[in-house]
């Protein structure tokens, strides 16, 4: 397998679509192995899901503004910036 220089990858939509494009070149150069764009592929599945999850929770706090607290409260902070 050859090197490959690795960047962070930006934290938005577009950051996501470029690291699985970028998976799946990697994928048919042979540089990486087929288990690791399926591992890659289920944890960008899950990261769209949990995006899913929290637009439909602000479109209830949008539809019930009064209850916000009761709907959920606003996103947890899930480890630390230095990823």
């Amino acid at each position: 397998m050859m090197s490959v220089e690795r960047k962070k990858i930006e934290r938005t939509s577009a950051g996501l679509r470029d690291a699985l494009f970028n998976a799946m070149e990697q994928l048919r150069e042979g540089d990486i192995e087929a288990s690791d764009a399926k591992a890659m592929a289920a944890l960008a599945r899950e990261i769209v899901h949990s995006v899913q999850l929290e637009i439909e929770v602000q479109k209830l706090r949008a539809q019930y503004p009064s209850d916000t607290g009761i709907i959920a409260p606003m996103p947890l902070k899930l480890g630390t910036d230095d990823a």
